[in-house]
């Protein structure tokens, strides 16, 4: 299928919330429950598009799906796309796109806190759970599982994990706290 993948105007943020609104009104009502769904919805109307950057997908000129990101672009903030159009390869088309910005920014490991609903999605694509967590959508808990991705070989960790330039850190300072000893 030929999308044209693209930053979102500020004149399309109402159809942005309306296939948001519809994908998780639609797709999630088997992993949640009424009440959920309707705080999921209203919580994320509240600040869809505040401080993130949001890319959609066209599909003849309509908008069929988006995925929103952090300003660092390691963090998926959401991906929806319209129930009308789902199983389409949208939301796989969305995520290596995004994906791709990723590695050109040097990015080795990309996050997303994924609904129930979309976790067999990011498994599809190589995503591995992390460890379950929740959300708090207007003072209700929403399950969801914490998931990651590296996008090329893990950054070299060192003794207990570290990162090399921590332990640089660690040896300078232990270097200047025994010069001030003597």
């Amino acid at each position: 299928m030929n999308l044209n993948i693209r930053l979102v105007g500020s004149e399309e943020m109402e159809q942005v919330l309306d296939i948001q609104r519809q994908a998780i009104q639609n797709l999630c009502s088997k992993d949640y429950n009424p009440h959920q769904v309707d705080a999921i919805v209203r919580s994320q109307h509240k600040w869809r598009g505040t401080y993130e950057r949001i890319y959609v997908a066209e599909k003849d000129q309509a908008l069929v799906g988006f995925i929103a990101v952090s300003p660092c672009k390691t963090n998926i903030a959401g991906l929806y796309v319209h129930p009308d159009h789902t199983r389409q390869g949208i939301a796989t088309q969305l995520l290596q796109y995004f994906e791709r910005l990723a590695i050109e920014n040097k990015r080795h490991r990309i996050w997303v806190t994924s609904s129930l609903t979309a976790v067999a999605l990011y498994q599809s694509q190589g995503y591995v759970g992390v460890g379950k967590t929740k959300i708090n959508a207007l003072g209700i808990s929403i399950p969801c599982l914490f998931m990651e991705k590296y996008t090329s070989v893990p950054p070299p960790q060192y003794p207990l994990g570290i990162p090399l330039a921590v332990l640089w850190v660690a040896v300078l300072l232990v270097g200047i706290i025994l010069l001030l000893l003597r």
